[in-house]
């Protein structure tokens, strides 16, 4: 994994997903279009979308309650998560 971001970047953002027990050719096919970031702040990321079907996934890493649309979801401590959403 390799991102240049200059001497002095300003304002600058990246974001990777690891693909375990992917192909070198599932990965270049991946569509990176198909990955919603739901959250990225210093104690919590969240991804969910198409590449994903129902699940949404968060690394936390302090307690919390996160507001994603209408539904409220309560971390009770630091770990990785797999959601499902369902209906």
């Amino acid at each position: 994994l390799y991102c240049h971001h200059g001497v002095h970047p300003h304002n600058q953002s990246y974001a990777y997903v690891v693909l375990p027990s992917r192909s070198m050719e599932q990965v270049a096919h991946f569509n990176t279009d198909d990955v919603e970031i739901l959250c990225n702040t210093p104690t919590l990321q969240m991804v969910g979308g198409k590449a994903f079907g129902q699940d949404v996934w968060a690394a936390v890493y302090a307690a919390q309650t996160v507001r994603v649309g209408r539904i409220l979801l309560p971390f009770g401590k630091a770990g990785l998560y797999q959601l499902r959403r369902s209906g």
